[in-house]
């Protein structure tokens, strides 16, 4: 964010819908491993906390603030399936000393659905993702805080070619449109509406920002 921090207040109908929007997508059950790579004052962590507590999946809490092949060490003891984490984690994982050969650098066989958000996906990121656990699915996403995950995008071989992955669609119960500068919807290029029932409550005492932000749309939905 290019923004000061605000503390964004959320509704817990806004959380259980989150978690069920990720938990449905990846399709988590009592058989999935799930480590925790966000500090639980992350946001993104969300997801993974309730998603697991409402499927029965198990969450492991690592810290990844580690040398890559240290992590990726400890990451295969665990037999992850599902790993959700920002692309440069996904980068610094994927990463290794010019000793270790490229094949032992994410010996991690179980995972079947790789999750990243949080900034720019590279084309490149999918070509090294294809290339490490083939099989497995790609999700990239975005969620901004006023209205946690918004878009989401499944990844496939052509995306290797872009130069970055696009966010994808709206999740069920959401709507995305793009306004221009005097607010009127326009099809290619303008400001990012998403008109939900998740949209946040509004930011912790300020009121003249949370005015300037939030409200309803001509049909009396949030927005």
């Amino acid at each position: 964010s290019t923004g000061t921090p605000k503390a964004v207040m959320q509704r817990d109908g806004n959380v259980l819908a989150h978690a069920l929007t990720y938990a449905r997508r990846l399709r988590l059950g009592p058989g999935d491993h799930v480590p925790l790579l966000a500090r639980v004052t992350f946001d993104a962590a969300v997801m993974d906390l309730f998603g697991c507590l409402l499927t029965g999946a198990t969450l492991h809490i690592v810290d990844p603030i580690r040398d890559a092949g240290r992590l990726r060490h400890e990451l295969a003891a665990l037999r992850p399936t599902v790993l959700h984490c920002t692309p440069s984690l996904f980068r610094h994982l994927l990463s290794g000393s010019a000793a270790e050969p490229e094949d032992e650098r994410a010996p991690l066989p179980t995972v079947r659905a790789v999750v990243l958000g949080g900034e720019e996906v590279r084309g490149s990121d999918v070509d090294r993702f294809f290339g490490h656990f083939p099989g497995a699915q790609l999700v990239n996403g975005l969620g901004p805080t006023e209205c946690t995950v918004a878009l989401q995008h499944l990844a496939s071989a052509a995306d290797r070619d872009r130069p970055s992955l696009p966010v994808g669609h709206p999740v069920p119960g959401v709507e995305i449109r793009l306004l221009d500068e005097g607010g009127t919807p326009t099809a290619l290029f303008g400001e990012i509406e998403i008109v939900s029932d998740r949209v946040a409550a509004g930011y912790w005492n300020r009121d003249e920002e949370t005015a300037g932000a939030f409200g309803v749309d001509e049909r009396g939905r949030a927005r």
